[in-house]
């Protein structure tokens, strides 16, 4: 009588090999997903705080080409100040002695402030090239020209929207991803990048 050979070894898979595999290709998968998806909200909160400082450097900037008085006074000015790299005020430069001439053009804590702008995303700043809070920037009428850091000679600032909980160099080539750049030029033109 002939009884059928019996196998020695089997192939294939089992059920709990492939249930195993599946529950860790979810995982990989859902990883995967969240992460690509917080890239797509950091960016898109980097340049919403890009666009509101971009948006206030203008009024800024607008103010001084027309010549605004404020609170009825004549000012020889209008400027952005970062007080540290999350909270900027919009400020009015008032004149000494019924002259602009001479005057410091950088913030002091006489000057009337326009507005108090607190960057309210808590994971990111704004810092200069060095990663310190940005210079002053300073618009006088009647072009108006534009003193950065009470210079008019600088030829440009960079702002960089910078992730506060990382160790990241924003001028550096290699975490440009990381970060957006604001470049204010003297010539009155701002630019973003990334």
């Amino acid at each position: 009588m002939d009884y059928p050979l019996k196998r020695t070894s089997q192939s294939g898979f089992t059920l709990v090999e492939m249930i195993t595999t599946m529950a860790i290709m979810t995982l990989l998968m859902t990883l995967i997903f969240f992460n690509f998806r917080d890239a797509g909200k950091n960016k898109s909160a980097r340049h919403q705080i890009a666009n509101k400082l971009m948006a206030d450097l203008r009024q800024a900037q607008s103010f001084a080409l027309a010549g605004s008085p404020y609170l009825g006074d004549f000012m020889c000015g209008y400027g952005i100040h970062f007080s540290d790299k999350t909270v900027y005020v919009m400020y009015a430069k008032k004149p000494m002695s019924g002259s602009c001439a001479g005057i410091n053009r950088n913030f002091d804590n006489g000057d009337p402030v326009v507005d108090t702008i607190i960057i309210s995303n808590k994971n990111f700043e704004v810092i200069d090239p060095t990663g310190n809070k940005p210079a002053d920037v300073f618009y006088e009428p009647p072009n108006p020209t534009i003193f950065i850091d009470n210079d008019p000679a600088i030829a440009e600032e960079r702002y960089f929207i910078s992730p506060v909980f990382k160790s990241v160099n924003c001028a550096s080539a290699a975490d440009a991803g990381e970060c957006s750049a604001l470049i204010i030029s003297n010539g009155g033109t701002m630019q973003l990048l990334n």
